[in-house]
């Protein structure tokens, strides 16, 4: 079994989690620099100064809150199917082992 959607899908989430995080510091930052939709326009000057640091400071915090779990679910999936395929190559060896070392006593024997 591949577990391709499972591989895909912890890749998704891994990306979704950074791409999460991007969108908010821009966010953060266009807020804070330009407040293209007029959001804080009816704020007197002091208070928007403070609306706008705010912005800097919370945008980018809530995309590291909500992007950060994304990634590390993404990132312990991938160890899981990481850790999956590597104990399914070491029960091959130790079964191949097991089978070479029946050989090696019925040759045994035979030469007692």
């Amino acid at each position: 079994m591949k577990y391709r959607f499972t591989a895909e899908w912890a890749r998704l989430l891994i990306a979704l989690g950074y791409t999460l995080m991007a969108i908010s510091v821009l966010a953060g930052i266009t807020l804070f620099a330009f407040d293209p939709a007029g959001l804080l326009a009816h704020l007197p000057l002091r208070q928007k100064a403070v609306a706008h640091w705010l912005a800097l400071v919370f945008l980018p915090l809530i995309g590291l809150l909500l992007g950060a779990p994304l990634i590390v679910s993404g990132q312990l999936i991938q160890i899981f199917l990481d850790q999956r395929r590597l104990l399914g190559r070491i029960a091959r060896r130790l079964r191949q082992r097991a089978g070479e070392y029946t050989k090696e006593r019925r040759v045994l024997r035979r030469t007692r």
